[in-house]
């Protein structure tokens, strides 16, 4: 398989995890709306737990530090984006800032790549 074929798979894979990305979105906006109508805590840090331990079970624990960073940033980013969007319907979510302090930085397994580790990682 030459270059230009393995840039084809990836940007194949990109669409894929990226409009499974936006269905999540999408899922997780009903949910803060469900919780908000029946008076249920929007945050259940439990959940977040349970998301981490279920897909690092899933597709093993080799893959941990990935699924951690992916799904840290991801549920981080949800929460701000339902969030800013209570608080300031004109807004976009692109523009919300990550929670100050919600972060430290890590060293990633690749050689001068530093990334944002939430604090309330399981296990960290």
């Amino acid at each position: 398989m030459d270059l230009e074929e393995l840039r084809a798979k990836i940007d194949a894979v990109d669409d894929r995890l990226t409009a499974a990305y936006l269905e999540r979105l999408e899922l997780v906006t009903q949910v803060a709306e469900y919780k908000r109508a029946h008076a249920v805590e929007v945050e259940h840090t439990g959940r977040e737990e349970a998301i981490f331990r279920r897909l690092a079970q899933k597709f093993g624990a080799e893959h941990r530090d990935a699924i951690n960073y992916l799904y840290a940033n991801i549920i981080n980013y949800s929460k701000n984006s339902l969030k800013h969007s209570r608080n300031s319907p004109a807004g976009s979510p692109a523009d919300v800032p990550y929670r100050r302090g919600a972060f430290r930085t890590k060293r990633w397994p690749v050689r001068g790549c530093r990334a944002p580790i939430p604090n309330w990682l399981p296990g960290r």
